[in-house]
C-alpha cells in the first residue's frame, strides 16, 4: 500500500467516480490527487489561509464547493480552477458543510443555525442577477456574476426588481 505525502489537514472526500481524492488542508488549500499514483494533480486551489471545513464535488465532478474555519464558502470550477462568482460570508458564525444535492443542481449550505439552498445552474444565477438588478445587466456585472459564460443577458420586461 502506498501512502500519499500530504500536508496536514482536514478533509478529504473521493471524486463520484473514486479516481481523485480532493484534500483539505490546514492551511486553506484544496488539493486534487490521482488515486492511482497519489500524487497532486496540479497546483492546489488556495483559499483563505485557515483550515478547509468542508469540500464536496458535484455528482459529474465539475463543481467543487468549499467551506473554510473563518465562515467563508466558495464554488469553484474544478477544469478551470477557477472560483465562480464570489466568496460567501457566513455572518452568523462558520459553515459547518457544503453538499450538493440529488443531481447536483442544489447546494446546500449549512451551518448550526441552518442553512441555505442555491441552485448552482448558471441560468438560475442568470435570472437572480436580473431579478436583483431589475435590468440587463452590463457586460461587466455579466463577468462578475458569471465569470466564462458568454455573455447573454436575458431579463427583459418580464423581470420585476
Amino acid at each position: 500500500m502506498r501512502r500519499p505525502q500530504v500536508p496536514p489537514g482536514t478533509v478529504g472526500r473521493f471524486s463520484p467516480d473514486g479516481r481523485t481524492l480532493v484534500y483539505g488542508d490546514a492551511q486553506g488549500r484544496v488539493w486534487f490527487y490521482d488515486t492511482r499514483s497519489w500524487t497532486p494533480r496540479g497546483e492546489p486551489l488556495a483559499g483563505p489561509p485557515v483550515p478547509v471545513e468542508s469540500a464536496d464535488l458535484s455528482p459529474d465532478g465539475r463543481l467543487l464547493a468549499v467551506t473554510w474555519t473563518d465562515g467563508t464558502a466558495r464554488l469553484w470550477d474544478v477544469a478551470a480552477r477557477r472560483p465562480i462568482g464570489g466568496t460567501a460570508i457566513n455572518t452568523g458564525g462558520n459553515w459547518i458543510t457544503a453538499a450538493f444535492a440529488g443531481d447536483g443542481r442544489r447546494l446546500l449550505f449549512a451551518t448550526a443555525l441552518g442553512g441555505t439552498v442555491w441552485d448552482v445552474r448558471p441560468v438560475a444565477w442568470a435570472r437572480h442577477a436580473c431579478a436583483v438588478a431589475g435590468r440587463n445587466l452590463t457586460r461587466a456585472e455579466w463577468r462578475a456574476a458569471l465569470p466564462g459564460h458568454d455573455y447573454a443577458p436575458a431579463c427583459g420586461p418580464a423581470v420585476t426588481p
